[in-house]
């Protein structure tokens, strides 16, 4: 788990936070968007990357903000002590894409 037990999921933080880039709601466009990203010893993100993706610049920059913007999560441990870990974790918009619906 990511997040503790008081804040919750993470895959629930992602889907209450996204903000679905419009043009893309519209034209049906979705993609898994594959990031990369340390988890230091506050539980604070660094060094956010984008793996893999089909390199649509709106849903890149939504999968970095939703990571970025990400309430502390939990860091690794090893002998009891805190220390960043590094996690790959995929944003699957094509999913999202299909529960969406355009609000006119």
């Amino acid at each position: 788990k990511l997040l503790d037990k008081k804040t919750g999921s993470f895959d629930i933080y992602i889907e209450q936070n996204l903000q679905y880039p419009i043009y893309c709601l519209r034209k049906d466009i979705g993609d898994k968007v594959l990031v990369s990203f340390i988890i230091d010893e506050e539980g604070n993100t660094k060094n956010l990357k984008i793996l893999s993706s089909r390199g649509n610049l709106d849903l890149n920059m939504e999968a970095l903000r939703l990571i970025s913007e990400s309430p502390r999560l939990k860091p690794g441990e090893s002998g009891g002590k805190k220390i960043p870990i590094l996690i790959n974790y995929t944003i699957d918009f094509g999913k999202i894409v299909s529960t969406k619906k355009i609000v006119r």
